[in-house]
């Protein structure tokens, strides 16, 4: 009776096949948990600039007054016909966006997420050519910003700079 076994070349040669055809495969595992990180890091840049850039514009637009700060880095607005406060307060600290309900007392609440920094923000004034350059008839507010995620190491980083123009609604 004979019985039938590999030789070592047939194993050799298995085992050059299955390592060649998983090289190739990680390979393309690899390209895609990269394009999925680098995509990932996208979005959260993409929506929390838009979560920004929505959120400051419906304040300013609903906004009495724009109260003048010393620094472009803060943001004071009169609200109209807001039920529990007058003021809202927008301030960049640690390189995050910071909402303070009512300016003069309650705790700042963070507009962006731990995963993104801000940098080069700004709220500048821009004067409709009124009587009162700091106190203008028709102001519009200059948002801008740099928006980067923090994760994943530098070659997946995402950065976006942003660039609004809003004028109060209620001045119009």
């Amino acid at each position: 009776m004979k019985k039938s076994a590999f030789t070592l070349i047939e194993i050799l040669l298995y085992a050059a096949i299955v390592g060649v055809v998983l090289l190739f495969m990680s390979g393309f595992i690899i390209d895609i948990i990269e394009a999925k990180t680098k995509n990932d890091s996208n979005i959260e840049v993409q929506n929390n600039a838009n979560l920004i850039m929505e959120r400051i514009t419906q304040d300013i637009r609903n906004a009495k007054a724009i109260i003048p700060q010393t620094s472009d880095q803060i943001l004071v607005l009169n609200m109209a016909d807001a039920p529990n406060f007058d003021l809202i307060m927008y301030i960049v600290l640690n390189n995050r966006i910071y909402i303070r309900p009512d300016a003069l007392g309650e705790e700042s609440l963070p507009l962006t997420s731990e995963k993104v920094e801000i940098s080069n923000f700004s709220f500048i004034i821009i004067s409709d050519g009124g009587i009162d350059p700091i106190y203008p008839t028709n102001p519009i507010i200059q948002t801008k910003f740099d928006i980067a995620h923090t994760g994943s190491g530098v070659k997946y980083k995402s950065t976006m700079t942003f660039q609004n123009s809003t004028e109060i609604r209620s001045l119009q």
